[in-house]
C-alpha cells in the first residue's frame, strides 16, 4: 500500500512537497502552444507543429508566439549536455538492444503502470484498443533516442521527443475538455510528476534492469545513458527540479514516486494485460497460439523482474518456477547465443539493432510519420 501523507512528509520532506506541486503542474510551455492553437485538433495546427520542429521558428513565421517561442526554445541546446558523453550511453544501448524491450515490457512499463499514471493512460489507450501501437511507438522513441547522436537537434530522437511533447499537451487539453477529470485524487493529467517518471524509467530503469540481467556496463556508459534520457526528459517538458542526473539519483526518485503511487488499480490491471497481448503482434507474430505462448513467457519473465507480490497484484498467472527461471536464465545467456550466430550475417551490435529495428516496425520514412498528433482522446 502506498504511504499515507503524514508517512510521505516524514520519510521524503521538501522532496515530497515538491512531488506535491508538481501532481498540479502540466507542461506550461507546450499547454501555451495547445491553447494558442485552440486545441491544436486540427490538420491546419498539426502542419504548423510539425514544421516547427522539423524545420524550426523560420518555417512558422505566422504562427502563434506561443509555437515560435517553444521552437526556438528547442534548438537552445543547455549547457549541461555532453554529446561526448551520451556517446558512451550510446554504445551501451547498441550492444544490449535486443534485450531492452524486454526489459522495457517485463520491468519498466508494468511498474510505471501501477501508479496514478494508468487512469490518463487506460482513458487514452485502453478505450482507443492501440496497446499495440502504443508499444511500437515506445521502441521507437527508446531507439531513435538511444542510438548515437540520436538528440542532436534536428535528429529523429530529438524530434520525437518533441513530437511526444505536444502529443501530452494536446491529450491533457482534450482529457480536461472531453472527460470529468478527477483533479482532486489525480492532480493534473499527464502531469509533471509522471513525465519525469517516463523519463527515469527509460534512463535508471533500463539500467536496473540490465544490472538484473547481468550486462556488464562501464561507468562512463551508465552515465551517458542516463545523461540520455535527462535531456530526453527535458525536451519531453520535465520540470528541471524533477530531472535526474545518475542513476542512483533516478531510483530514489521513482522509489518516492511508487512509495506514493504504487497500487494496482483496475486501470493498471487492464493496461498490463492489454501490453502482454500487444507482445506477440509487436513481434510481428501471427499465429494465435503462438502469440498465447509468448504472451505466457513475458508474464512469467514479469515474475522475475518484479516480483511475486507486485504479479500477483497485476493479476499475472503463476507458472512453473523452474520454467520461469529457466527462461530468465535464457536472457541472460543470450548474449553468447548472439556472438554464436552474429557472424553469419552481421556483426553482433547490428544484429541487435536489425532485431529492436523489427521490433518497432521500424522505417526509413520522416520519423513524425509514425508519430501522428492527435485531436480527440480516442486517437492518441
Amino acid at each position: 500500500m502506498p504511504l499515507t501523507a503524514q508517512q510521505a512528509a516524514d520519510k521524503y520532506g521538501h522532496r515530497y512537497q515538491r512531488y506535491l506541486h508538481y501532481r498540479n503542474v502540466g507542461d506550461p510551455m507546450a499547454d501555451a502552444v495547445v491553447q494558442a492553437l485552440d486545441g491544436a485538433t486540427t490538420p491546419e495546427a498539426h502542419v504548423m507543429i510539425r514544421k516547427a520542429i522539423e524545420v524550426g521558428p523560420a518555417a512558422v513565421g505566422n504562427a502563434p508566439q506561443a509555437l515560435r517561442e517553444f521552437a526556438e526554445w528547442a534548438r537552445d541546446v543547455p549547457y549541461w549536455v555532453d554529446y561526448d558523453m551520451m556517446r558512451h550511453g550510446s554504445e551501451l544501448f547498441t550492444r544490449n538492444a535486443a534485450l531492452i524491450p524486454t526489459i522495457v515490457s517485463c520491468m519498466a512499463l508494468p511498474l510505471g503502470y501501477s501508479t496514478q499514471s494508468a487512469k490518463t493512460l487506460y482513458t487514452t489507450s485502453v478505450m482507443s484498443g492501440y496497446a499495440t501501437k502504443r508499444l511500437r511507438e515506445t521502441n521507437r522513441q527508446i531507439f531513435e533516442v538511444g542510438v548515437r547522436d540520436g538528440l542532436q537537434p534536428g535528429a529523429a530522437g530529438w524530434q520525437i521527443c518533441l513530437q511526444v511533447r505536444m502529443i501530452h499537451a494536446i491529450i491533457r487539453n482534450r482529457i480536461k475538455v472531453e472527460t470529468e477529470w478527477d483533479y482532486a485524487n489525480y492532480g493534473e493529467p499527464l502531469h509533471n510528476v509522471h513525465l519525469s517518471m517516463l523519463a527515469a524509467v527509460l534512463g535508471s530503469y533500463i539500467i536496473e534492469g540490465l544490472n538484473k540481467l547481468r550486462r556488464p556496463m562501464t561507468e562512463l556508459e551508465q552515465e551517458g545513458y542516463i545523461t540520455i534520457w535527462k535531456y530526453g526528459g527535458y525536451l519531453m517538458g520535465v520540470e528541471p527540479e524533477l530531472l535526474t542526473s545518475s542513476h542512483a539519483e533516478g531510483m530514489r526518485h521513482l522509489q518516492l514516486i511508487f512509495d506514493c503511487e504504487l497500487d494496482p488499480s483496475k486501470e493498471s490491471i487492464a493496461l498490463i494485460h492489454e501490453l502482454f497481448d500487444s507482445v506477440g503482434p509487436v513481434g510481428q507474430i501471427e499465429d494465435p497460439e503462438q502469440c498465447k505462448r509468448v504472451t505466457g513467457i513475458v508474464q512469467s519473465l514479469t515474475r522475475e523482474f518484479i516480483g511475486n507480490e507486485m504479479a500477483d497484484k497485476l493479476q499475472l498467472p503463476h507458472g512453473h518456477p523452474h520454467a520461469t527461471h529457466a527462461a530468465f536464465m535464457a536472457i541472460i545467456e543470450s548474449e553468447k547465443f548472439l556472438h554464436h550466430f552474429g557472424h553469419l550475417h552481421n556483426p553482433l551490435e547490428e544484429l541487435q539493432v536489425k532485431m529492436f529495428k523489427n521490433l518497432c516496425l521500424y522505417s526509413g520514412d520522416a520519423v513524425l510519420d509514425a508519430f501522428p498528433l492527435p485531436s480527440h482522446i480516442g486517437d492518441a
